[in-house]
């Protein structure tokens, strides 16, 4: 290629412009197609990233990635206003990080609440709790993405959700001790004041799973009240005790479910619903109508 002014062949792309060394002509811009260069630091990544808009040119960076001895005419700052500057760098870059874990956290959330189907105000919740959790410094040494989860499992508490540590735990791919374990330090730190969890909710959340009628959903909350003013219930999981309610129920009224079914539906074991089946079933009340219906 040549100059159109004077036909020179000696040309310069600094500065993203095509120069002609010999007239100075400015013959156009020139656009970089070559690969993005990989960044070995947040420091790194900001000064390499195109799209950042906390790169070299924003006026929020205080400055530049090995400038910082420098002032904005180019003169050398002195020690003592250097190690100022060095500070407030520091400080900025802790910022940073703070917010991009953030931005990963939010990203993290919204994908396991897709998946779960919660609805959007509960999520907003979560991200709240994990705010929280950031400014307490629970954060520090601890997985985000187990924090996030009990975070989404808290917030199902709040809102009397019915979700289990488990289903929050697999779908999150965490393990379920991690879960609870961050669920309960929350707890202990006083960042969430949760309600105990509903019988009653898992009572329709099983029974909208296994299609049972609303008979047998009255059924069993009938089998739960009776149970709850004899004190069966204490000390016990609610969702055990729903999912033996609704095993009762349905003998009761014929709509037969199998305890494998209802124990996969409610996440809990067959020795789970056979073992509230049977002190249930002990109940005065329970008991004849079995008879009644046997």
């Amino acid at each position: 290629m040549e100059c159109p002014e004077c036909g020179g062949l000696r040309l310069s792309e600094e500065n993203g412009q095509l120069t002609c060394l010999s007239c100075g002509l400015v013959i156009g811009e020139v656009i970089d197609t070559g690969p993005e260069r990989r960044a070995y630091g947040f420091e790194d990544y900001l000064a390499k990233s195109r799209t950042n808009p906390l790169n070299e040119s924003s006026s929020t960076t205080i400055g530049r990635v090995g400038e910082w001895l420098r002032d904005s005419s180019n003169h050398r700052l002195t020690a003592e206003k250097a190690l100022q500057v060095f500070k407030w760098r520091r400080w900025q870059t802790r910022s940073l990080k703070a917010r991009y874990g953030l931005i990963k956290a939010r990203r993290y959330a919204e994908t396991v609440a897709f998946l779960m189907g919660l609805p959007e105000n509960l999520k907003d919740e979560a991200l709240n709790l994990y705010v929280k959790a950031l400014r307490a410094g629970l954060t520090t040494g601890r997985s985000m993405k187990s924090l996030v989860a009990a975070c989404l499992y808290a917030a199902c508490r709040i809102h009397n959700l019915p979700r289990t540590v488990k289903e929050v735990a697999e779908h999150a791919g965490e393990r379920r001790s991690d879960v609870a374990s961050y669920y309960r330090m929350m707890l202990k730190r006083g960042l969430l004041t949760a309600p105990p969890p509903s019988m009653e909710a898992y009572v329709a959340k099983i029974a909208s799973t296994l299609q049972l009628s609303g008979a047998v959903q009255l059924e069993a909350l009938r089998i739960l009240e009776e149970a709850r003013r004899k004190g069966l219930t204490a000390g016990r999981s609610p969702v055990s005790l729903a999912a033996g309610a609704l095993y009762t129920a349905s003998l009761t009224l014929k709509e037969h479910r199998t305890q494998l079914e209802i124990a996969k539906a409610a996440g809990v074991t067959e020795v789970t619903v056979r073992n509230v089946h049977y002190a249930l079933s002990r109940l005065p009340s329970v008991s004849a109508r079995l008879e009644q219906h046997s």
